[in-house]
């Protein structure tokens, strides 16, 4: 079996080895580059999911309103993911990345605040109801005048019923008095403490007026002030879908200015521009307004 062997000079060889080892140079330096790349796109994911238009945050750090552009990339770590809307309860969840293969997904579940809850509660402590709606300030004002209007009440109480025995008991000795100096005396500290007792009636009477006025402020607060369930952002006035990749960026999402094209319809606007409403119509376009904040 014969072999022809190609015979190169010794500058062939030198080319060719130089060419091999450039080749060689530029894979490495490739690999290097898609490990380096590929590290660095590495990380915990995490999905999140919720209702529409609802703002999340990630440890206070604000990352848009659902639906998100997609997952999160994270390093581990600890994470606080937070979601508030008007008429919910807050939606507060810790997370714990242990690794960079961590997957988690995790659903945004808000809560609407019940207003029987929040109306009744205070019949029993005035400011429940506020604390209940997250309006930690105010709740501890109504409980803290229902609690000094009880304390002063029955101070007031405690204090007439000591002043009524000291009346009873003066009363009593003004009545077995002979002289004229000793009824005199006698019948001055019924009178004094008549009137002391008087004092402290009014005293307890105050105080409960104050501790029931607790209670029912706090009730017509919580009636009159409940906050409105939002239902969302609802659809923009051109197109009913947004970019899902621009929603971060507040791209096809409305503003807070904008009207929305139910209210659009109720002021009668046409494709012209022209308007068509009245007085009358006021009332049903605040309460859009309402429902939609």
């Amino acid at each position: 079996m014969n072999l022809n062997y190609q015979h190169r000079s010794p500058r062939e060889e030198m080319i060719l080895t130089s060419i091999r080892s450039q080749w060689c140079v530029a894979l490495g330096a490739w690999a290097v580059a898609l490990v380096c790349l590929t590290s660095a796109g590495r990380g915990a994911t995490i999905v999140l999911t919720g209702p529409d238009a609802a703002p999340v945050s990630l440890n206070d750090q604000e990352l848009g309103i659902f639906p998100l552009a997609g997952p999160l990339i994270l390093k581990p770590g600890l994470y606080v993911i937070r979601c508030e809307l008007s008429g919910y309860h807050p939606f507060v969840q810790e997370v714990r990345l242990e690794s960079d293969e961590d997957w988690i997904k995790v659903h945004v579940r808000l809560m609407p605040f019940n207003k029987k809850t929040a109306i009744f509660s205070n019949i029993l402590i005035a400011g429940s109801g506020q604390r209940y709606l997250g309006k930690r300030i105010r709740g501890w004002i109504f409980t803290g005048a229902e609690i000094g209007g009880l304390v002063v009440a029955i101070n007031g109480e405690l204090s007439y019923q000591n002043h009524y025995d000291d009346f009873k008991l003066a009363m009593d000795k003004y009545q077995q008095a002979v002289g004229e100096e000793e009824i005199a005396f006698h019948r001055k500290q019924a009178a004094e403490a008549f009137a002391n007792a008087e004092s402290a009636l009014d005293l307890r009477d105050t105080g409960l007026i104050v501790a029931v006025g607790a209670i029912v402020l706090s009730v017509l607060d919580a009636w009159l002030f409940f906050p409105e369930v939002v239902a969302g952002a609802g659809p923009g006035p051109v197109g009913d879908h947004a970019d899902p990749a621009r929603l971060n960026d507040g791209a096809g999402v409305r503003s807070a200015g904008e009207p929305n094209l139910a209210i659009a319809h109720m002021l009668g606007f046409t494709s012209s521009g022209g308007a068509r409403w009245g007085l009358g119509d006021l009332k049903t376009i605040h309460a859009a307004w309402c429902i939609r904040f």
